[in-house]
């Protein structure tokens, strides 16, 4: 199957928007879930970290508790790929968020690592935390 460099995901959280979106974008709240070094600011311009520096990017645009748009990239890229785009947006349903992934200019032969990333060093972790600190 050929790499399209955009894939999408869905999941669902048990927390309120803002507060996953103070878990994605909070360098403190995100070393707490990811046992890892993070650093950054959550604002627009702002360059940011996680997993060790294995993450890198910029923020875009912030909307808090609705939408996280920003340039990423891993460590594994190759040096001449641009940063991805990567855009999350937050719906809230009910005592849970409807997190919504869209991200575009994956590096081929890259979308099926950053999916599984996605999932096993993002969702994975932030769902038990979450549960463990019922949603807060």
């Amino acid at each position: 199957m050929q790499d399209t460099g955009t894939l999408t995901q869905q999941e669902c959280l048990s927390a309120r928007p803002s507060v996953v979106f103070t878990a994605l974008t909070n360098p403190v709240m995100q070393i707490k879930w990811t046992g890892a070094k993070a650093t950054g600011k959550a604002q627009a311009g702002k360059r940011f970290t996680i997993f060790d520096e294995y993450i890198s990017g910029r923020y875009l645009d912030l909307q808090p508790g609705r939408r996280i748009l920003e340039e990423w990239q891993t460590a594994q890229w190759p040096s001449n790929a641009p940063p991805s785009i990567v855009e999350i947006t937050l719906e809230e349903a009910g005592e849970e968020t409807l997190v919504t992934l869209v991200q575009s200019m994956v590096p081929p032969g890259h979308a099926k690592s950053v999916k599984q990333e996605w999932t096993e060093r993002y969702w994975k972790p932030l769902r038990v935390y979450l549960a463990k600190h019922n949603g807060a």
